[in-house]
């Protein structure tokens, strides 16, 4: 709904007494200021109850046609966005009035990362995904922050502003300079991981047409596979025979051996479940993880 009102301010009057008329525009229950650029004295304003009564003066009668325009100007703008169904800012609804162009919001890359985080903590709630991972994309919203404010002096970058210049300066930023917990600098498999999530990330977007496009696309580190340690049979039967007295490091033998003879992650391992185990002829294992 959208409602309209004339008055003028006469703290502004010219010296030749004439006021300047501003209309008040309510949209959505949300109220902007508008000066028509005329003007009317308050005398001739009080005796024509606001231009509304009959009116004899030519140049009254031409200022009310004026306004009478721009009610309907208005009403035809707000009537447009209820047929369209569109929704707009206060702000947007005074730049139409003001035939000024809307600038398409977009949206800033932190934005996007709550988004994502925000619909992910719920996945995590209902254990569809593990709150471990969403650590993860919670440290990559803390690095991209700390990355901007140190960078451009404001926490806000617009997600158009990331281009290859963008992703240079940050995968520099977090090889080197990135700190945590007195370590610093970043591996370069984990700087690889972060940039895998952030991919994901705006591929949620995508999806959720927020974005067009996935600017970090244009990474293309890769992992750096190393020669693994591991432990020879003996080595293993060794560890499985080894009695411990503390009941406490028995279950850490356990759980270690079980990652090792199964290949799971610690993480995955501190998830698992009794409904992920199905017992037959053989113990199988039916596992889903992140």
């Amino acid at each position: 709904m959208v409602r309209t009102m004339f008055y003028i301010k006469k703290d502004k009057a010219k010296l030749n007494g004439d006021c300047p008329l501003y209309i008040k525009v309510i949209f959505n229950r949300q109220s902007i200021t508008l000066a028509t650029g005329k003007y009317i004295s308050e005398e001739r304003w009080k005796q024509t109850d606001n231009l509304r009564r009959v009116l004899r003066q030519d140049k009254e009668k031409v200022l009310k046609e004026f306004l009478d325009l721009y009610i309907l100007k208005i009403n035809k703008i707000y009537n447009q966005l209820e047929r369209n169904q569109d929704k707009i800012s206060i702000e947007e609804f005074k730049l139409k009035i003001l035939d000024k162009e809307v600038e398409e919001t977009k949206p800033c890359i932190l934005d996007i990362i709550q988004i994502h985080n925000t619909h992910f903590a719920k996945l995590v709630n209902i254990g569809e995904r593990t709150s471990a991972s969403l650590q993860k994309y919670e440290r990559v919203k803390e690095l991209i922050r700390i990355f901007n404010l140190k960078t451009f002096g404001t926490e806000k970058v617009l997600i158009d502003k990331i281009n290859s210049s963008y992703i240079y300066n940050l995968e520099s930023y977090l090889k080197f300079e990135s700190e945590y917990k007195g370590k610093l600098g970043i591996q370069n498999n984990s700087l690889v991981k972060y940039f895998k999530n952030l991919k994901t990330i705006c591929n949620y977007a995508i999806k959720m047409e927020i974005l067009e496009k996935n600017p970090f696309n244009l990474y293309s580190g890769k992992i750096k596979v190393t020669d693994a340690t591991y432990l020879t049979a003996d080595e293993l039967k060794r560890i499985e025979n080894k009695i411990f007295s503390i009941d406490r490091l028995e279950r850490v033998k356990d759980i270690f051996l079980f990652s090792c003879y199964t290949g799971l992650r610690y993480t995955d391992i501190k998830n698992l479940k009794h409904k992920n185990l199905a017992e037959g002829n053989f113990l199988k294992i039916e596992i889903t993880f992140d």
